[in-house]
């Protein structure tokens, strides 16, 4: 598929000069926020990726090619496209076949940022392992993506809909490290800083982050790591009441049999309605900070892995 690659002038000088990059998914753009706030996110994104010392990589594909870095004109038509197909893995090659957008997922993203020489993407919330999965078996593809592709996700936990204790295990399975960013070693629950569950890792600092993914790209491990980042303590959601507004959500998807790939975005907007906006402003202010935390560990993994080169 390289041959498929747009890499922005940005991108590609920041590549060629071993310069920390930060690659930034597209789904949460065309499927994830209404718009304008869309548009918005997206460039506080790049802006907290910029404010690191790091270069912003938002991942899209247009017209039968994978874009690897968005001008400001690609980010707004992105953010006003209402077609966009989501695109992960499995779907690189009918996207590609055609002329029209593609948001990718994290498992898109991933998949892009390999083969473009980045090995760290920012998020908001990690896929995994769907509420019921026993029964609908509905597991995200960005776990398997994640345990084939040596890149790392810097993340706020788990999308707060899905079963964060059958995720990590999932994780685990597919020989993908998990570790908090900070003093605490509990994994994140998304909206919320705790979901009562351990990272495998610990805490580390965003110093142990960068020299961890330096080693595991210099032994030449095969799968990614997930850096959890918590929602900042004056941004955190109360528990109790989103996990009611959930269930709730949950329930109204059952009642109109919304599966698949269609779910997480129906829930999302749901939870955006019952709390008269309050998850978006959380999934705001969480997304951006994980991009500020994403380009200050890709700054640590290129001071490690440039020092490998003198």
């Amino acid at each position: 598929m390289k041959s498929r690659l747009v890499i922005s002038s940005a991108v590609r000088t920041a590549l060629k000069n071993h310069e920390p990059i930060v690659a930034l998914e597209s789904t949460i753009l065309t499927h994830g926020l209404p718009r304008p706030t869309n548009l918005e996110v997206a460039q506080r994104c790049e802006a907290a990726v910029k404010s690191s010392g790091s270069v912003p990589a938002t991942i899209f594909l247009y017209k039968g090619k994978i874009h690897i870095g968005a001008s400001e004109e690609e980010l707004f038509e992105l953010c006003q496209c209402d077609d966009a197909v989501k695109v992960s893995r499995r779907d690189f090659a009918k996207v590609l076949s055609g002329s029209g957008w593609g948001g990718t997922t994290i498992a898109g993203t991933v998949l892009a940022a390999n083969l473009s020489g980045i090995d760290l993407m920012a998020t908001g919330g990690l896929g995994g392992v769907h509420r019921g999965a026993e029964i609908s078996f509905d597991i995200s593809a960005d776990l398997s993506e994640l345990g084939r592709t040596p890149v790392a996700v810097v993340s706020s936990g788990v999308k707060k809909i899905l079963d964060v204790q059958k995720t990590l295990e999932v994780l685990e399975t597919q020989g993908v490290g998990t570790y908090t960013i900070g003093d605490s070693d509990a994994f994140p629950d998304f909206y919320m800083r705790d979901s009562g569950l351990k990272s495998h890792g610990g805490a580390i600092s965003i110093e142990e982050a960068g020299k961890i993914l330096a080693v595991n790209r210099e032994v030449g491990i095969s799968s990614g790591i997930v850096f959890a980042n918590p929602v900042p303590k004056d941004s955190e959601g109360d528990g109790i009441f989103i996990s009611g507004l959930i269930d709730e959500a949950l329930l109204e998807a059952g009642r109109q049999n919304i599966t698949g790939p269609a779910s997480t975005p129906f829930i999302l907007s749901k939870l955006a309605e019952l709390s008269g906006g309050k998850t978006v402003e959380i999934n705001v202010r969480l997304v951006e900070n994980n991009c500020l935390v994403g380009g200050q560990i890709a700054k640590e993994f290129a001071l490690q892995r440039n020092s490998w080169c003198v």
